[in-house]
């Protein structure tokens, strides 16, 4: 599921052509750059989302402030000293995990409020680089498809997050639904995708180390996501099916459930920790979502490292992972 409101203690920023009018909304003076402006108005269609609405969301500009960096990093229980300390003059690194949930879709001006029915399904990510405390970051994203699925609509967002000077951190392609209660989501994905664990065989010619995949499964760590770390994740003064009873059920859902965002953010520690802080200037996945997280439930990372491929600079390493 994506979460839709940010914590209070994180700056955002009117885009380029907006003023804030007061109440924590925008209001569109000039055209945003890229951005047509009878596009970025037309809520109507993006709240129904009807598969005639393709094109971009209004962009998003925040910074994150040490105090809300660790709101996040208690939220996702992972303390390393590289988001509290900086390094060589800069200061500490943004945890991916939080990047991540700003760019959510529902994250758009143009969205139409809090995240009330949207369901994340699948994820793909390339991490371009590290952003920083208190760097000026700016969100933007693009309506690509809708498609049917199961009798619903499929729609299909891309997004790029970059810093102010236009320096790319990343770029994501995200699938999600809108769900009701007469129309709940189903616990197991529709369509098949690969599965990670039993790769399709690589075809001829590829200079690879094999490995025996007993010898290398990667266990990562236990993580708890109560409802106070979802609430800190999410927002708990936001009223959306993350932190709220009611609306969880109108979207379907049993309970609250924590953002697709966190799950990620915990998959976000796993890599690092096993392929270094590299993997956020190069690293990539693609995920697929087949259960929500309840509150309560205990969460853990692995991984299979399928093989290694020598590269002109080190190596390539694949790694399947899961999150149960």
């Amino acid at each position: 599921a994506l979460q839709s409101t940010q914590p209070a203690d994180v700056a955002q920023k009117p885009a380029s052509g907006q003023e804030d009018i007061g109440d924590g909304t925008l209001s569109s003076q000039a055209s945003v750059p890229a951005v047509k402006k009878h596009e970025e108005l037309d809520q109507s269609v993006i709240e129904q989302q009807l598969p005639t609405y393709i094109g971009p969301l209004e962009p998003f500009e925040f910074t994150i402030s040490n105090q809300a960096q660790g709101q996040y990093l208690e939220a996702l229980e992972d303390y390393h000293l590289r988001y509290v300390l900086g390094r060589q003059g800069a200061p500490p690194v943004i945890h991916p995990g939080i990047l991540l949930n700003h760019s959510n879709a529902t994250k758009s001006p143009s969205f139409n409020g809090p995240n009330r029915h949207w369901i994340h399904l699948r994820e793909q990510t390339h991490f371009a680089g590290s952003a920083h405390l208190n760097d000026g970051l700016i969100v933007r994203w693009r309506i690509e498809e809708h498609e049917p699925w199961f009798g619903r609509v499929l729609t299909r967002v891309s997004c790029v997050v970059t810093r102010c000077d236009g320096l790319l951190i990343l770029e994501r392609t995200m699938c999600g639904i809108r769900t009701s209660a007469r129309r709940p989501i189903p616990a197991e994905g529709g369509r098949a995708v690969p599965d990670p664990a039993n790769p399709a065989p690589m075809s001829r010619g590829h200079s690879r180390t094999s490995l025996d995949p007993t010898d290398w499964e990667i266990p990562g760590k236990q993580k708890r996501p109560t409802a106070e770390r979802i609430g800190l994740f999410s927002g708990r003064a936001s009223q959306n099916l993350h932190t709220n009873d009611q609306i969880a059920k109108d979207a379907g859902l049993p309970a609250p459930v924590a953002s697709a965002t966190q799950g990620m953010g915990y998959l976000c520690e796993f890599m690092i920790d096993n392929l270094g802080e590299e993997w956020l200037a190069s690293g990539s996945w693609v995920l697929t979502f087949r259960k929500p997280i309840f509150p309560g439930d205990e969460v853990r990372a692995f991984g299979r490292l399928r093989h290694v491929e020598p590269t002109d600079c080190g190596a390539q390493c694949p790694v399947a992972i899961k999150l149960v």
